[in-house]
């Protein structure tokens, strides 16, 4: 499928809602900030961002992945507040699915793996899981101070 028709489809909350599913399987534990999930749709919906989660590997930190790509990082702050509306509404759409409860940390009730959906959607829930991957080892705190983004 043509990006631009998959960027078409992808504009509601539920598909949405599989990217935040993907990224409970790679970040791996049962609670989760709410304030990360503003991070992982500029990070998964934007192909060159979404390019550069395809290709990191498990030794990558976040430190590493901002300083050698900063180019692509550099309107992520605009990026956020684009999608922070839609994250709202996917937030709300995995609460009424009771797939997660919210709360001050996200509780996690469900969590889906990549590799079961085809290579139209795969490659986005392929990056959410990346990033998962990437956020467990990392502070939330620095998570903010390297991305430079404020919410």
């Amino acid at each position: 499928m043509i990006e631009k028709h998959i960027n078409k489809v992808n504009v509601n909350p539920f598909f949405c809602s599989l990217i935040f599913q993907a990224f409970y399987n790679g970040y791996e534990t049962k609670k989760c900030s709410i304030l990360l999930h503003y991070l992982v749709l500029p990070f998964v919906m934007y192909s060159d961002i979404r390019e550069i989660f395809s290709s990191i590997t498990i030794r990558n930190n976040l430190e590493n992945v901002v300083k050698s790509n900063k180019v692509a990082f550099a309107d992520l702050q605009e990026r956020v507040w684009t999608m922070k509306k839609l994250t709202d509404l996917t937030l709300i759409n995995l609460h009424t699915q009771q797939k997660i409860t919210l709360k001050v940390n996200i509780e996690i009730h469900e969590s889906i793996d990549y590799e079961f959906y085809n290579a139209d959607i795969k490659q986005y829930l392929r990056s959410a899981s990346y990033v998962g991957k990437l956020f467990k080892g990392e502070d939330k705190t620095d998570i903010f101070k390297h991305l430079k983004v404020i919410l």
